[in-house]
């Protein structure tokens, strides 16, 4: 990936992207949640691309080989999780917020944050309650499309999750349900409970609009966790007994869970033996969308 969102974009020029193909098939199209795609920025009182520290970065303009250029007709993003500044939204390759009040945050404990790199934000910067604040921006999107000019028309939501990542400051709740303390393990678990709490709201949402029956849901996750002793002790084992975690070469480190929900296609409990890599997926959707691939 490119962690850093002012030195490029990770997609090369010509390269398409799920939300690019889909989008040309008649999909509305949205990313919403964590990203470290890459991308520029212009400098102050510049034409030419920011470089050096994010002061230098002109948040008045919109980000540049951002995600309209990727395909995604709304996007809600956060350029690089919540590690590292800016510590702040982006709705559509905008920042969500004025850019005069920007400040800096140190690194310390704030508190509804912790901030592990000091850096630009906004100063309603709260990341227990990003998790919430993702997923309303889903749930608003879904809600517009289908209400909107383009109901007829299928819709792609790309939702990437800044949970688990830390650091792990859990919200209280989701949806009604709650998280913090949730796993009685520790806070990083709590926000797995987040996960499904997400992913509950997500479904619940299609199918109260009754697009449940039409809808392919695939879940899955870029590598695999981090298994921590703590957790170990107290029954959590986040590879499931595979050697190796997040960062090694060994399965514990890339088999990762893979669900698929496709009614009237994918039977319920079903499994697949095969071996396939999540690249694999913009080849194997394109037909299922009758878009057209190079």
């Amino acid at each position: 990936g490119q962690w850093n969102f002012k030195a490029g974009s990770q997609v090369l020029d010509g390269q398409a992207t799920l939300g690019s193909m889909l989008k040309k098939a008649g999909y509305t199209t949205s990313y919403i949640g964590k990203s470290h795609l890459g991308g520029w920025f212009y400098g102050k009182g510049s034409n030419r691309k920011a470089v050096g520290s994010d002061s230098n970065v002109d948040f008045s303009r919109p980000m540049q080989s951002g995600f309209r250029g990727l395909g995604f007709d709304y996007s809600y993003a956060l350029l690089r999780g919540i590690q590292e500044s800016p510590y702040a939204y982006f709705e559509n390759d905008l920042l969500d917020g004025n850019p005069a009040d920007l400040i800096t945050f140190e690194k310390r404990h704030y508190p509804d944050s912790q901030i592990l790199q000091a850096g630009l934000g906004l100063p309603d910067w709260n990341q227990r309650d990003s998790g919430p604040a993702l997923l309303n921006k889903a749930l608003s999107f879904i809600d517009s499309h289908a209400s909107g000019a383009s109901a007829a028309s299928p819709f792609f939501l790309y939702y990437n999750t800044q949970a688990v990542h830390g650091p792990n400051i859990p919200p209280d709740s989701i949806s009604g349900r709650n998280v913090a303390g949730a796993s009685g393990i520790s806070a990083r678990v709590d926000m797995l409970v987040e996960i499904d709490a997400v992913v509950e709201a997500v479904t619940t949402k299609i199918q109260s609009l009754g697009l449940l029956e039409n809808t392919i849901i695939i879940f899955s996750s870029d590598n695999g966790g981090q298994r921590l002793p703590d957790e170990s002790r107290l029954g959590h084992d986040a590879n499931a007994g595979l050697r190796g975690d997040k960062g090694t070469i060994y399965e514990g480190g890339h088999r990762v869970p893979f669900l698929v929900r496709w009614p009237g296609r994918v039977p319920a409990a079903e499994e697949c033996p095969d071996l396939l890599c999540l690249t694999d997926l913009y080849a194997t959707l394109a037909p299922l969308a009758h878009a057209a691939v190079p």
